[in-house]
């Protein structure tokens, strides 16, 4: 029998209590957003900006110079879609804070959702996703991708529960599932399509029903997939695939454990051991069970991280995210297996409010620096160039340094004033906000080993030699991310501001 088929009525909790519980248990994820002025997340910033600039670019003078914005079908516009819009009746502030919610949200939903599909019933295990909504990949700020991913576990749960629906109902849902996960996120895109076709073939090979049924489902999934991808050749995203670049073995493994990170340190590990050993303990004490199909999924998802790359292109950390989604769809892997829920209910509970509590004062104490880091920004001036430069020993890609994370910090003053950022996202293929023709390839690497007064010239020379070579003769800024050790000084930067992680110097020309 499909899973899909059992009725609420055989539950072992109702739908109504369970639904009111999950919007619960959503406001209380939101607490940690909704205590902060700037959530911190790396690429938080920029974000932020770019959407205080597209909404409001009618209103705003002096961005035209750096910035124009350039809306194309892109597979990558979930946040642009939604906040804009909000942005321009609201702020992009509150836009921002709206789609962080909405992320958190749409993750806990979907994943509630995959799992009663899964089970044919709502359980207490349906909570099991509110543990895993503040992770690595939220902290670096990729809530394109979340928000996008949050909607896929919910076609993936239609996928399950309506395989033997008519035949042109399930063609329409397909479709409008895919046109929405391929214009909010490409990855995605692809991760629901393998996803969907692991579970067809499994649960068939489950079921032992004829071959010919499975290929009419891949005729139907393939089908559905293909016109979506027929708009990439005239979308810019059709140039990403410019080169590709793999990952490591023991890089690919440090990236399994880097899911649970979220800035917290220790207190992130504690929660990963004690959840992983709740689970094991409600395994081995008979109140969870594997639901095999499903977990087969989930290895097919371990094996598309295994042989993903790290960058196509400009887009980059794709394999770093995949294992954030075999952890949601093994979520949907397990199911209760008595009527005793207490237990389960309980220890979800229990780690969850952990992980909000700790969470929130991670996000407070974070979010205060970066306010704190943004009232020092303004001795840069309007109408420059600013550049980011980081010591070779500066700890700003290390999660246990995200308290906050700096290497975006800069884009913040972008929200009062204009000015060309080297760091701003503005892939042609990925965002749509682009700079002017003038500034679109002047880049100087960020890296310049050790802070020495060797390194500090050496690294001045190169800034004022792209510069000059690009006829740009606008006062040029450094915002520098420090290492242990001091930046020594030279004649070739002034320091406006020195900060104990970061400095800002203006270059001497």
């Amino acid at each position: 029998m499909n899973p899909g088929t059992v009725r609420d009525r055989n539950s072992m909790l109702p739908s109504k209590f369970i639904a009111a519980a999950l919007v619960c248990a959503w406001l209380v994820a939101a607490i940690p957003i909704g205590v902060t002025n700037v959530p911190p997340m790396v690429d938080y910033p920029g974000q932020l900006a770019r959407v205080h600039l597209l909404a409001n670019w009618n209103h705003l003078t002096g961005y035209d110079k750096f910035y124009r914005p350039a809306w194309e079908i892109l597979p990558n516009l979930a946040l642009d879609l939604v906040t804009v819009p909000l942005a321009k009746v609201f702020t992009a502030n509150v836009a921002m804070h709206v789609f962080c919610v909405l992320v958190l949200g749409v993750l806990i939903g979907g994943g509630a959702s995959l799992i009663r599909a899964v089970s044919g019933r709502w359980t207490a295990w349906a909570f099991a996703p509110t543990l895993f909504v503040y992770n690595h990949i939220l902290a670096f700020g990729f809530v394109t991708f979340l928000f996008t991913f949050g909607v896929a576990l919910f076609a993936l749960a239609l996928h399950v529960t309506g395989r033997h629906r008519p035949l042109l109902t399930r063609v329409v849902r397909e479709l409008v599932c895919m046109f929405a996960l391929f214009i909010g996120h490409f990855m995605v895109f692809v991760i629901y399509v393998v996803a969907a076709a692991a579970y067809d073939t499994l649960s068939m090979m489950a079921e032992r029903r004829p071959r010919k049924e499975l290929l009419r489902e891949y005729i139907v999934l393939g089908a559905c997939a293909l016109l979506p991808v027929l708009i990439m050749p005239i979308s810019p995203t059709r140039l990403e695939a410019t080169s590709i670049e793999f990952s490591n073995v023991l890089w690919k493994l440090h990236k399994v454990e880097l899911t649970v990170e979220t800035g917290q340190g220790a207190w992130d590990y504690v929660f990963a051991i004690a959840t992983l050993g709740a689970v094991a303990s409600l395994i081995a004490s008979g109140h969870l069970r594997v639901q095999r199909v499903m977990a087969g999924v989930a290895v097919v998802l371990c094996f598309m991280f295994a042989v993903s790359p790290y960058r196509i292109g400009y887009a980059s950390n794709l394999d770093l995210r995949l294992p954030l989604v075999v952890l949601f769809v093994g979520a949907a892997a397990l199911d209760t297996r008595s009527e005793r829920t207490a237990p389960v209910l309980g220890t979800l509970l229990i780690l969850f409010l952990v992980r909000v509590s700790t969470t929130t004062v991670h996000f407070y104490r974070s979010s205060a620096e970066l306010e704190r880091i943004t009232a020092d920004l303004p001795v840069i001036p309007p109408g420059v160039l600013v550049f980011t430069a980081r010591d070779a020993g500066a700890p700003v890609w290390s999660a246990s340094h995200w308290n906050p994370p700096l290497p975006h910090a800069s884009e913040l003053l972008l929200m009062k004033q204009p000015f060309f950022s080297a760091t701003l996202f503005t892939f042609p293929t990925q965002q749509p906000l682009l700079r002017t023709k003038e500034f679109a390839y002047l880049n100087i690497p960020s890296d310049i080993g050790e802070a020495s007064r060797t390194g500090l010239e050496s690294y001045a020379a190169r800034m004022s030699a792209t510069l000059a070579a690009a006829g740009r003769t606008e006062p040029t800024y450094v915002y520098f991310l420090k290492g242990p050790e001091a930046p020594a000084s030279t004649n070739r930067f002034e320091v406006v501001l020195d900060r104990p992680r970061f400095a800002i110097y203006r270059l001497v020309r």
